[in-house]
Order: C-alpha cells, then sequence, then structure tokens
C-alpha cells in the first residue's frame, strides 16, 4: 500500500470524525462528568483557577458538590485532572463545546496513528498496518469518543502515541533513542494530566522494557525523564486545587477509583512478573540460554504461587475466582454481570440484556469480535525480531490495562461500551493484525483480496450503519448483534487456536479459514454496532441535553436547580453557582440536607426541580410540592417548580405560588 493511499485513508477519515464533531453530532454534553470539564476549561480560560463558591462554605450542605466537586484550600474545585480542561480551553472559546468535541477528534486520530505505527514497526507491511489501523477506526466504540465531550479520545491518543513512539526508540541508538523515549514519556504524561488511567501504560512499558529492550534501564531514564515536567506541573496543580503534591491525585481520599489498597491483586501480579522479567534478564545477561532462563524465571514464579496456596488458600482461590469472574464479564460477555442487584441504575430487561439507564452493555469482545484474533498473534512472542517485541507489547499493555477493571468487574457506568479500555483497543488492533497474518499464509490464501474484501464490507457497514442511524433517529436494542458479535470473536479464538495446533495440513487449513471468516463477521459486527447503536444512542442523549438547556433557559437567574442533569447548566452555573444536586445515592431520598433549599425559599428565590429529582427524592420530603413548568424532551427530562406550604395559622395552611 503506498504512502500516498494511506494519506488519502487517514484524511478521509479526519474529514468524517471532524464532520460529526463540528456538524452531525448535536453540540451538548453525555454525562454529568462533562459539566466539570465544561466549566473548568470556562474557568481556565477566564485566567482563574477552577474554584467554584457555590454557597457550600456557609452551608457545608454534601449536596453542594454536585457529585464531583471536592473541598480544596481554595474552595470547591473538581476532582479531575486539569490537561484536558487546559487544552480544550482555546478550541470552547473559538467553537463552543463543538471545540471539547474537536479536541477528541483530534486525539482520537493521534490514537489511529500511533496505532498504524506500531503495526507498521511490528509488522514490516504496510498492507497490515493499514488493516490494523482502518479495524480500529471503523470497527470499534472509538468512534463515538472521537465526537464526544469527555477526555477518552484525547488521552487514548495520547497513550497510543506515547507507545508506539517508546517502541521505535528501543530499535534507535544513541540520541536518537533518547528523544524518542523523552518525547514518549511527555506525551504519556499529558495524558496522564487527563485521565489517570493512562498511567496503566507506565507498568506495561516497564515491564516490555525489562523483558525486550537493549538497554531497558537508559529507555526507561529518558523516558521518565521526558515525563518529569508534566508531572511537576500538574503536582503544582493538585496542590493548588487539593493541597497535595500528588500528581495523580483526585483529592478524595479513597474515592475516584485511586485508592491503591483496592487493586492490590492485580499490583501483586505485575509485581510478580515484574521480580520474575528482571531475574529472566539478570540469567541473560550471565550468558544462560533463553529456554533456561525462562525456566527459571517461570519456576520462581510457580513456586511463589504454591507459597500463597499453601499460606493462604482460601483467598488464593478466591482472589482466582474473582479475576475469572470479572474476565468473563467485562472482556467476554457482560451479561455474566454479578453485581447487577447492587446497582440501582442497572437493569436487566426481559430478554435477559444488561442495561445501564437504557443503554445496552457490551463487554469488550462484544464490541470489538476481531479481538477474538489476538490468540494467533501469542506464538509470534517466540518470533525473531520487532514481531516479538511488537505482540510482547501489545499483549502487556492490553494485561495491565484490563487488570483494574476485571479485577473489581467495573463496567465502566454511563456507557454502552468498555470505555476505559479504550486505550486497550490500539494494542489489541495490532495483536489481531499480527494474528490475521498468521492464519492468512496458513489458509493459503492471496492476503491482498482478503484485505480488500473485509476493507469492502466494514466501509459498507459503516455507511449504511450511519445512513439508517441519522435517517432514524434512534437506535433499536442491539440484541441478535450482541449475541452474533460474542459468537463471532469466540469463534475466531478457537479456530485460530486450532490452526496453531500441532494438526495436519489440511485440518489446519480448514480452521485458519474458518477463523479469517469468523473474524471478518466480527469486523462488520463491531462496525454496525459502533455507528449504529453507540454512536446513536450517544446523539440521542446530548440532544436531549441541548433541548434541556433551551427549553429552561428564561429560568429566573436567583433560582436555585436542583437537578441530576448539571451538564445542562454548566453557563447557570459559571454565572450564578446555583445548582443543587444529590452527593448520596437516590434511594436514601430522605437523608437529605435541605438547607440550600429553605435558604433559597427564606430569601425570596424560586426553586425549581428536574422530572427525576423530584420523583425520586422531594416528593418525599415534608411540606414540598411541585408543579410542572413545560413539556418534557423525553421521559425523565422535564422540569416542575417546588414550593414549600407555608406553616400552619389559626387552623388553616396557606399555599404559596398559588
Amino acid at each position: 500500500m503506498s504512502e500516498r493511499l494511506t494519506t488519502a485513508a487517514f484524511a478521509a477519515l479526519a474529514a468524517f470524525w471532524l464532520w460529526l464533531a463540528l456538524a452531525a453530532a448535536p453540540a451538548g454534553p453525555f454525562t454529568v462528568d462533562d459539566f466539570f470539564y465544561i466549566v473548568s476549561a470556562r474557568r481556565i480560560w477566564q485566567g482563574a483557577w477552577p474554584v467554584f463558591d457555590n454557597g457550600f462554605a456557609d452551608l457545608g450542605a454534601e449536596e453542594l458538590k454536585l457529585w464531583f466537586l471536592v473541598e480544596g484550600p481554595r474552595g470547591l474545585t473538581p476532582q479531575y485532572p486539569l490537561g484536558f480542561a487546559l487544552l480544550a480551553a482555546p478550541f470552547d472559546a473559538l467553537l463552543g463545546l463543538r471545540g471539547f468535541f474537536v479536541v477528541n477528534a483530534l486525539g482520537a486520530l493521534a490514537m489511529v496513528w500511533g496505532c498504524w505505527r506500531l503495526a507498521l514497526g511490528t509488522l514490516g507491511d504496510r498492507r497490515w498496518a493499514f488493516a490494523a489501523a482502518a479495524t480500529l477506526a471503523l470497527a470499534s466504540h472509538l468512534v463515538e469518543y472521537a465526537t464526544g465531550l469527555w477526555p477518552h479520545g484525547a488521552s487514548a491518543g495520547a497513550a497510543a502515541v506515547s507507545a508506539a513512539l517508546f517502541f521505535e526508540a528501543e530499535a534507535r541508538e544513541g540520541r536518537a533513542r533518547a528523544r524518542g523515549a523523552a518525547l514518549a514519556g511527555l506525551i504519556g504524561a499529558v495524558g496522564l494530566s487527563m485521565r489517570l488511567d493512562v498511567g496503566l501504560l507506565a507498568p506495561a512499558l516497564l515491564l516490555w522494557a525489562v523483558l525486550c529492550a537493549r538497554a531497558p534501564l537508559a529507555l526507561l531514564a529518558w523516558g521518565a525523564l521526558g515525563a518529569a515536567p508534566v508531572l511537576a506541573l500538574s503536582s503544582w496543580a493538585n496542590f493548588q486545587r487539593f493541597g497535595t503534591l500528588n500528581p495523580v491525585s483526585y483529592g478524595v481520599g479513597r474515592e475516584g477509583g485511586v485508592d491503591p489498597a483496592a487493586h492490590m491483586g492485580p499490583a501483586l501480579a505485575v509485581l510478580s512478573a515484574l521480580g520474575a522479567a528482571t531475574l529472566w534478564r539478570a540469567l541473560r545477561a550471565r550468558g544462560a540460554a533463553p529456554g533456561k532462563a525462562m525456566a527459571a524465571a517461570l519456576g520462581v514464579l510457580a513456586a511463589a504461587g504454591l507459597g500463597a496456596a499453601l499460606a493462604a488458600p482460601h483467598a488464593l482461590w478466591a482472589a482466582l475466582a474473582r479475576a475469572a469472574q470479572g474476565a468473563h464479564a467485562i472482556l467476554i460477555d457482560i451479561g455474566a454481570y454479578s453485581r447487577a442487584d447492587e446497582e440501582a441504575r442497572i437493569m436487566r430487561d426481559a430478554a435477559g440484556y444488561l442495561t445501564f439507564v437504557g443503554h445496552y452493555k457490551k463487554a469488550l469482545l462484544q464490541g470489538a469480535p476481531w479481538i477474538g484474533l489476538c490468540a494467533a498473534a501469542l506464538p509470534s512472542l517466540a518470533a525473531p525480531g520487532a514481531e516479538r517485541r511488537g505482540v510482547a507489547l501489545c499483549l502487556l499493555a492490553l494485561a495491565t490495562w484490563a487488570a483494574p477493571f476485571v479485577w473489581l468487574e467495573w463496567h465502566g457506568g454511563l456507557a454502552s461500551n468498555m470505555r476505559y479500555l479504550t486505550p486497550a483497543l490500539a494494542f489489541a488492533a495490532v495483536a489481531a493484525a499480527v494474528g490475521a497474518r498468521r492464519l492468512a499464509r496458513i489458509a493459503g490464501r492471496p492476503e491482498p483480496r482478503a484485505l480488500r474484501l473485509t476493507a469492502a464490507a466494514v466501509l459498507g457497514a459503516t455507511a449504511a450503519s450511519m445512513a439508517f442511524g441519522l435517517a432514524s433517529g434512534a437506535a433499536a436494542a442491539p440484541y441478535a448483534m450482541l449475541s452474533l458479535s460474542r459468537q463471532a470473536g469466540l469463534a475466531a479464538a478457537a479456530f485460530g487456536a486450532a490452526a496453531l495446533a500441532p494438526l495436519g495440513a489440511s485440518a489446519r487449513r480448514v480452521a485458519a479459514r474458518a477463523a479469517l471468516g469468523a473474524a471478518a463477521v466480527g469486523v462488520v459486527a463491531g462496525a454496525v454496532t459502533a455507528h449504529l447503536y453507540d454512536l446513536r444512542m450517544s446523539f440521542a442523549r446530548r440532544e436531549a441535553a441541548v433541548q434541556l438547556a433551551a427549553l429552561h433557559s428564561d429560568l429566573p437567574d436567583d433560582a436555585l436547580l436542583l437537578t441530576f442533569h448539571p451538564q445542562s447548566f454548566a453557563d447557570r452555573f459559571l454565572r450564578h453557582g446555583q445548582l443543587y444536586n444529590l452527593r448520596r445515592t437516590t434511594r436514601d431520598a430522605l437523608d437529605l440536607d435541605r438547607r440550600p433549599i429553605d435558604r433559597a425559599f427564606d430569601e425570596g428565590r424560586r426553586v425549581f426541580a428536574d422530572e427525576l429529582f423530584w420523583t425520586y427524592v422531594l416528593s418525599l420530603q415534608p411540606g414540598l410540592r411541585a408543579r410542572p413548568t413545560g413539556p418534557e424532551t423525553q421521559p425523565g427530562f422535564g422540569m416542575v417548580e417546588v414550593f414549600r406550604d407555608a406553616p400552619a395559622k389559626d387552623g388553616a395552611r396557606a399555599a404559596e405560588g398559588r
């Protein structure tokens, strides 16, 4: 594949995603998280710290924290890192909310470029590198975050580019290696300043450097040096906001998934793997044969596992069972999720499929079934040169990224897909391309023809899905696609493993063709699911947020809003700070701090609440009543005005607002 054609394909992808960001996507937020990025970016553009005074300092009502505002030395501030808000601020000032979309579109393009570079370095073949990048771009849920507001697209792009540059730096010498590793560290740290889960790339690069790099200490040292300035700035920013020099703090103690105690299982696994890798490296440096060194390292790991089994057998088996359960639910089939009864917003529909606030959830394999081809890449770990190093990096990154979410069995909350695993898709695409090339050689089919046919099918499925989705304006429940995707992914993995088994040539050929056929079905299914369901669901929710803001734009400036949807009222919060939300679960409706509400009434200000807030919370509060103010944009998005009954006087009760 020529360089001109590759450039044209990237330009077409950029045009498509920028069209979505600048024209097709509703210019509204998707979730409450978006609210905090919006207000942070706009406060930064005003030349101030994102610190807000909404009455919390006087009243101390937890509900004024709006879920993700935390106390700091300067006042209430969002818990999230500031990197994305800082990057998006000028785009937001120029384009409004679409500026955030543009930043994510550019970040997602960088992710596809990083995937392409890593695949090219691993495979040494432009056609297969292009296949990996195209699969990531068109047949995964990346498109949703390429046109979204929260920073998954931008941070995933930083992670992919960082990994690709680090991989390329290892093959260089002298100053070129130092520059490449330092730049990789710098970009990785920028990603970390946008989303803390980018830090999951660090253990993968550390393990990979120990196992595969010729000069691991120099490579890691230059990478750390490149990351240092951004980490120092993040530490300073967190000190100003939270009073801590920790660059990865949410300022909330053990909340936000940053409590080390919650991740002891994955941490111990990484430390054990690092110890074994270090031992292997030391034995190789002393002249031991690769096989003997590996046997010794694995023997130490086995001995450690046996010791743990003897010392605490119940704890070990419980940990293994927990990891297996999490892997099944998060990676293969979300229907196996075991904690649905514990979460108020997650439900099973009549067909048994899992939904979160109406969004049908998908495990990683259900959203990107072609990942099953990664199983066929395992033999490349014994291959010489760049292919072995590239596959090792991809599989390590997949493992370290998935580990905490598998361990916690965390599905990512409000999303139709595994949004936290978005950066892992780039590494999965490279490993899948390696597996596909290996299987194509076994199958005996001409590689260019197979790639062209699959590409045509994916482009056709993407175009048809987009046309139907934009025309219908809604997405149906993806029952058939969820089942088909899971089966296609598992079939690709199973047949791929069979094709690599010590079978006869004819049997291996049949298995390889079956694996490639299942993977092709999975690629098309991934494209359809991403563009027909995930993207449409995102657009529908964002359109509702736009309508909600427009419908209630004429509310009095000094009114208090009680809302589950603060993202629709970011500008109002910046002007007046009069928003109120629950910090506790909606089931604790009676455990409500009414002081901000009563103060508003005492000061003669009006109080409004969205329908959900009234239905689940305020209706259980004595002395309060409500009256609808207008039509609903969609169920749950209506607004009511709240009134407080006057105290009884002379046996009669006066009514306010009548």
